[in-house]
């Protein structure tokens, strides 16, 4: 939404161009993006609801590209359509769209580089809905590596030239100006976190089975699986399903080698489920086509997938159908909690409505409130945590870095008093300019201004504990000037809290 922010004050063309194609984290949303302004356009108003509903309609459309490769056993489609209309993904979050969307690209593309190689459309169609699906989500870049392994076996050597030219030009494009994260893992410490690493793919394969253990058990099964077709040679039988696969394994190493070092319930996210049931609606075919010299075993294999598919889909139904009345709830307090006391959401997020509605984009009558001012009052509790005094053990750079070791000497107990808090970030901040939360590393990811740093991470990734910091950040961020340091907590009630300054400053 900050988008709108950015168009409303860019004052040129170029600039408004530049900023439908900028970063959102490691990923370029230009479709969810142009369809967020095709919305407004039509509306007059930011409507979250037709986000949602634009990527719940993805999923319709992938089961009708299944039932184009499935024309010779189209009841399999039973099963298919239960496991990916289950109410996993994108049930309420708008932003999740762009998942969706570019899982449903990538697909056709595969079915269209998998067509009739004389039609002029098919190709076409095929560059262009891998451009849709690269410019989706950062996942995308997968779609292209795959179709260029089709067109080689294919033997379509010029056209697997002009499509090493059109992804040299695209994913230049993509990677132009592009800025790594500094919150993502690197690569210097994956042989030592190899373990985690692997056990975040597991959990992020099997991420519709919604329980970390489970999860954990349903990837492995998809791994085997996955070695069983190469050895196989499925792709052969149905190269489809096949590329189907590959795509949703590809898409889960990918995403673990840059989230491991998080917490690995976010393997569970919602905005990630999509693959796992990919996998889950593949691995139907595969087991089916497995079984075809035993048909007498097919069809028990068939109405034994089908319910558990069907049962599967009735329990998250009604899972979410406990929670959607608190779901509702919790988001209409949070805009109450808003509009009487700008609180209900984190420091981030009021800056970014304030502008909203400064700009003309946003607006919320609230006539009769559900809650009493006093209530929501209640409810933003100020922390016991007023100030932080910090000493710095050790500060050093490198040729790319800025290292430092840090102890916390007030509050006393930091590491109790810190747990009652639901996020922690240490907030490096250019001393002569006003603190601005706004800026972040997803909306503005090489900004030199705040750089926020999320402390419970960084302290897993150092192997260090509270009330000792060890922090490593790229050197680039900290050639303006003078940057001191700061606190910023969130409960898990959002509160907008006030920063807290601490006493320490530095210049490079």
């Amino acid at each position: 939404m900050e988008m709108f922010n950015q168009l409303h004050e860019a004052d040129t063309f170029s600039e408004k161009v530049k900023i439908l194609f900028s970063q959102h984290n490691e990923h370029r949303i230009l479709v969810t993006r142009l369809f967020a302004l095709l919305q407004y356009s039509i509306s007059g108003y930011i409507d979250l609801r037709w986000w949602i509903i634009a990527g719940n309609l993805c999923l319709p459309f992938v089961v009708w590209i299944f039932y184009q490769n499935l024309k010779q056993t189209p009841w399999l489609l039973i099963p298919i359509a239960f496991i990916l209309f289950a109410p996993l993904s994108n049930t309420f979050a708008a932003m999740q769209n762009a998942n969706l969307f570019s899982v449903l690209f990538c697909i056709a593309a595969f079915h269209f580089s998998l067509k009739s190689p004389d039609s002029f459309f098919n190709t076409f169609y095929v560059f262009l809905f891998t451009l849709l699906g690269i410019f989706s989500n950062g996942g995308g870049v997968v779609c292209f590596g795959l179709i260029g392994c089709v067109f080689f076996f294919q033997r379509r050597y010029r056209l697997l030239t002009y499509w090493i030219l059109f992804g040299i030009l695209i994913l230049g494009g993509y990677f132009y100006d592009y800025q790594k994260i500094y919150k993502h893992p690197t690569a210097e410490n994956l042989f030592e976190q190899l373990p985690e690493a692997f056990s975040f793919l597991l959990t992020f394969l099997g991420g519709m089975a919604q329980l970390i253990w489970l999860a954990k058990i349903v990837g492995v099964l998809f791994l085997g699986l996955f070695l069983t077709i190469i050895i196989r040679r499925y792709y052969q039988q149905n190269p489809f399903i096949f590329l189907l696969f590959t795509y949703g394994i590809a898409i889960s190493v990918l995403t673990a080698l840059s989230r491991y070092e998080h917490d690995i319930s976010l393997a569970l996210a919602e905005r990630y489920v999509i693959y796992s049931m990919l996998l889950a609606a593949a691995s139907v075919v595969i087991m089916y086509d497995f079984l075809k010299n035993v048909p007498s075993l097919q069809t028990y294999v068939f109405v034994g997938l089908t319910f558990l598919s069907i049962s599967a889909h009735l329990k998250y139904i009604t899972i979410k159908l406990k929670t959607a009345d608190a779901t509702k709830n919790s988001l209409l307090m949070a805009m109450e909690n808003y509009h009487l006391n700008r609180s209900g959401y984190t420091c981030m997020e009021v800056k970014i409505l304030d502008r909203l509605a400064q700009n003309g984009f946003y607006s919320y009558p609230i006539p009769h409130p559900v809650y009493p001012k006093s209530y929501y009052d209640s409810l933003n509790r100020y922390l016991l945590i007023q100030t932080v005094k910090l000493r710095v053990d050790k500060a050093y750079t490198t040729q790319k870095n800025l290292h430092l070791h840090i102890s916390i000497l007030e509050p006393m107990e930091a590491e109790k008093v810190f747990e009652e808090i639901f996020l922690k970030y240490l907030v490096f901040q250019n001393d002569s300019l006003p603190f601005d939360c706004q800026k972040s590393i997803f909306t503005q990811p090489d900004n030199d201004q705040t750089i926020l740093v999320d402390i419970h991470l960084e302290n897993a990734r150092r192997g260090v504990s509270l009330p000792q910091l060890e922090i490593i950040l790229p050197k680039k961020h900290f050639m303006k000037g003078k940057y001191a340091l700061y606190f910023l907590f969130f409960s898990d009630k959002p509160v907008n809290y006030p920063p807290i300054k601490t006493n320490v400053s530095f210049r490079l």
